[in-house]
């Protein structure tokens, strides 16, 4: 937390605790700090907000200073050789070249314009303040418009919306994957793996560990930061849909014991998890949402897991359906939409000391 934020913090506390109210008989009402704490949350998660979105703004409004993109000033869908233009922007280059709706377009200077893609590559490889040659057809006859490449206009919409050609849409995975760990020493981490520390503390510290012809995986680093959520995920693997199952051991940890399985993770700091938790005694589903965990309404049943035993966690994400079990419990189930696809890996909490082996991973394909 910078320096800013810390005295806009004290600020907040000393007037909140400056306005707290008595009774109504002049009784002074007990000070819950528990109270104060959601309002000063409250407060600071809408300044947070605010401040991010007008850096993400101030971003955008630099980039088209520095970066503009040259703009025709047209709307236009693919038909057999060209890209036919539905619709003419006002004060644009294409109204002031005479452009009309149903005109189609070949090429703009040098380059072919016959998908979305090549079109606006195609006015994208010249500048802002040229003037290019347009070759369309009008009515079956081939001609050539001068075009004045103006300014984009500002817009509000997110990338992938602007330019939906070079949307990011990643992979879905299709092979199942298996991990037994037999590999892995203390000094060699499974490269199929990424260590990614979730919340705050020291970094994710995984290794093998033997026992007889055993080998497994153990998140050793007993460091007890309360937020702190050490996970190895699975590398080059995304999937909306997939049954995720581990066998998994609690070894240890004075604070928290706990061990789970990471599903659709967009990064550390959201996804959602299903953990069994034996100081707890319970198994959940979570969904973390930029760093604020909540429980899927209803999915919360009760487990026994700190006998030092190994026992099995599965997961499995279908749709909006998110069900897990331990060994042959009962299901916990829980409905999410708002984390749609991701990674899969391994999850751990504070100092829980936790074994895992015999990482099995199934895309649901369709």
């Amino acid at each position: 937390m910078d320096f800013r934020m810390r005295h806009v913090l004290m600020g907040l506390v000393v007037l909140a605790a400056a306005s707290w109210a008595g009774a109504d008989d002049g009784t002074p009402e007990p000070f819950d700090r528990v109270k104060l704490r959601l309002e000063l949350l409250q407060s600071m998660d809408q300044r947070i907000e605010d401040r991010a979105a007008a850096a993400h703004l101030e971003a955008r409004l630099m980039l088209d200073r520095i970066m503009p993109l040259p703009y025709v000033g047209i709307d236009a869908d693919p038909v057999e050789g060209g890209m036919k233009i539905t619709k003419i922007y006002p004060l644009t280059g294409a109204e002031k070249a005479g452009l009309r709706a149903g005109d189609v377009i070949v090429a703009v200077g040098r380059y072919p314009a016959t998908t979305p893609k090549e079109l606006g590559l195609a006015i994208r490889t010249h500048e802002v303040g040229d003037t290019v040659t347009v070759r369309l057809r009008r009515e079956g006859k081939g001609m050539d418009a001068a075009v004045h490449l103006g300014t984009r206009p500002e817009e509000d919409e997110d990338e992938a919306e602007q330019f939906p050609a070079y949307a990011s849409k990643p992979e879905v995975a299709r092979t199942p994957r298996a991990y037994d760990f037999q590999d892995v020493t203390a000094a060699a981490w499974p490269e199929a793996l990424e260590p990614v520390l979730g919340g705050h503390g020291n970094p994710p510290r995984f290794v093998g560990r033997r026992e007889g012809e055993q080998v497994f995986l153990r998140q050793e680093d007993g460091d007890p930061t309360g937020i702190r959520f050490p996970m190895a995920l699975v590398r080059r693997f995304w999937s909306p849909d997939v049954v995720v199952r581990v066998r998994f051991r609690l070894a240890g940890g004075r604070q928290d014991q706990a061990a789970g399985i990471v599903i659709r993770g967009q990064n550390e700091y959201t996804y959602l998890v299903a953990r069994a938790n034996a100081v707890e005694g319970d198994l959940r589903i979570f969904r973390a949402a930029h760093g604020l965990r909540r429980t899927l309404p209803g999915a919360r049943g009760l487990v026994s897991v700190g006998d030092g035993a190994w026992h099995t966690l599965e997961v499995r994400a279908e749709g909006p359906k998110i069900t897990a079990r331990v060994d042959d419990g009962p299901e916990v189930v829980g409905y999410d939409t708002y984390v749609r696809g991701g990674r899969v890996g391994l999850w751990t909490k504070s100092d829980a000391i936790s074994d895992f082996d015999d990482l099995d991973v199934r895309p649901l394909v369709k």
